[in-house]
C-alpha cells in the first residue's frame, strides 16, 4: 500500500494547510508523508501544487515528475506539469504535457483549453481552435474558451467570425 494511516494523516494536514493558503506548512505536511511513504504518490502531487502556488516550478516539476514515476499514468500530474511550463511561458514544452495528459485522460477538458492557449502563445491559430473546440464539446457553457477562440480569429483578420464568437462569450458572461 501506498500511503499508511500516519502518512494519510499528514497529507490531509497539508490539505488543510494547503486549503487556507498556508503553503509552507502544507508542504512540510507533505514531505513528512513521503519520508513515512516514500511511494505515497498523491503526497508527492499535492506538495508540487503547494509549490506551483507560490511559483515555484521547477521545484513544483520536479514533484509532479516524482508522482509519475511511481505512477506513470497520472494524468493530472501531467496537466499540472504543463500548467508549471505555461506559466513560465515555456510553451512548446507545455504542449507535450498537455498532449500526454489528453492521451491518458481524454476527458480533461481544461487540458485542452491550456493546449490551445499555449498554441495561440505561438500564434498557431489555426491548431489553438481546435483545441478550444476540444474544450468547448466537453465545457459549451465557458465564456473564456469562445473569447479565445474570437481572438484566434481575430489575429488570422477573420473578422466576422471573430465577432460572433465575441457575441457567445457575452451572452455566457455578460460581464
Amino acid at each position: 500500500m501506498a500511503e499508511t494511516d500516519e502518512a494519510l494523516s499528514y497529507l490531509t494536514t497539508g490539505n488543510d494547510y494547503f486549503d487556507v493558503g498556508h503553503y509552507n506548512e502544507a508542504i512540510a505536511e507533505y514531505k513528512k508523508a513521503t519520508e513515512i511513504s516514500p511511494d505515497y504518490v498523491d503526497a508527492y502531487y499535492n506538495w508540487g501544487l503547494a509549490l506551483q502556488n507560490q511559483n515555484l516550478y521547477s521545484e513544483a516539476i520536479s514533484q509532479y515528475r516524482k508522482a509519475i514515476e511511481l505512477e506513470p499514468g497520472y494524468a493530472l500530474a501531467y496537466y499540472r506539469w504543463g500548467n508549471a511550463l505555461f506559466d513560465q511561458k515555456l510553451y512548446s514544452e507545455a504542449i507535450g504535457q498537455y498532449q500526454k495528459a489528453t492521451e491518458l485522460n481524454p476527458d480533461n477538458a481544461f487540458a485542452y483549453y491550456f493546449w490551445g492557449l499555449a498554441l495561440h502563445n505561438q500564434k498557431l491559430y489555426p491548431e489553438a481552435i481546435e483545441k478550444y473546440l476540444k474544450f468547448i464539446e466537453k465545457k459549451p457553457d465557458y465564456a473564456d474558451a469562445y473569447y479565445s477562440w474570437g481572438n484566434a480569429l481575430f489575429y488570422q483578420k477573420l473578422y466576422s467570425e471573430a465577432i460572433g464568437q465575441y457575441q457567445k462569450a457575452t451572452e455566457l458572461n455578460p460581464d
